[in-house]
């Protein structure tokens, strides 16, 4: 199934969160092999195809990875959608996605 998400790429793999209970979940749960479709221009052409492989970490938040660093950049990078779009803060968010996933990319395409 796809879904949009939000996410971090660190250039070794990306990071999203997620409610606890989400579909995504289950379904990583039954298959780990994921794809991500990213706009590779910001206008829509050069689609890049990321194909990984999703690994669960619940209470990321108190653990080694991702670490504090790469979740600040996280709800950095979208603190503008947060703000003026969600009408919310990342510390509201952090309350409710409370598991991280974290895919590693196994095969990249461009498709212009």
């Amino acid at each position: 199934q796809t879904s949009a998400v939000w996410f971090h790429w660190d250039g070794t793999d990306f990071l999203l969160v997620s409610q606890p209970m989400a579909a995504k979940l289950r379904n990583i749960a039954t298959d780990p092999l994921v794809s991500l479709n990213l706009n590779g221009t910001g206008h829509g052409a050069d689609l890049v195809v990321v194909e990984g492989r999703a690994e669960v970490v619940p209470d990321y938040a108190a653990g080694p990875w991702p670490g504090r660093d790469r979740i600040d950049a996280y709800y950095a990078k979208y603190e503008r959608a947060l703000r003026d779009v969600l009408h919310s803060t990342a510390a509201e968010m952090a309350s409710a996605f409370t598991t991280a996933l974290r895919i590693t990319p196994t095969r990249w395409r461009v498709n212009p």
